[in-house]
């Protein structure tokens, strides 16, 4: 897990707040192709090399629209709840909603999603 700082518990927070057990096999499969991205495509800590940003660019297509299929973000922006739901999920990718998520959704945030999943359901069992 990478260092954060006492302003990034918000987005700790925010994602217990948003997910629970019924939302368990959703996670879990998102997780679970985040890891397979990142490994797939060769990304570690370090910055990509130049000749790799292409990839870069690919991988985070990919995993945008893994957030959006996956957590269903489509059907749920049907109502105003859920369209408070999507916008904070939307959040924890750097978006202010589920149509920005096509623009922001980068390898950091990536990383951050998984961090704060592992936080809470690998060392607390709570998610």
């Amino acid at each position: 897990m990478r260092p954060y700082s006492w302003e990034d518990w918000e987005k700790f927070e925010k994602f217990k707040e948003l997910f629970d057990n019924k939302s368990e096999s959703q996670l879990h499969n998102l997780i679970s192709m985040f890891y397979s991205l990142l490994e797939d495509w060769e990304v570690n800590e370090g910055s990509l090399p130049e000749d790799c940003k292409d990839n870069e660019k690919s991988l985070c297509k990919l995993a945008r629209s893994a957030v959006i299929n996956t957590l269903r973000l489509k059907q749920m922006s049907k109502d105003k709840v859920s369209e408070n739901k999507v916008k904070k999920i939307a959040s924890l990718f750097g978006a202010d909603n589920r149509q920005n998520i096509h623009q922001r959704v980068e390898i950091k945030h990536i990383k951050t999603f998984i961090d704060i999943y592992d936080f809470w359901h690998n060392n607390l069992k709570e998610v």
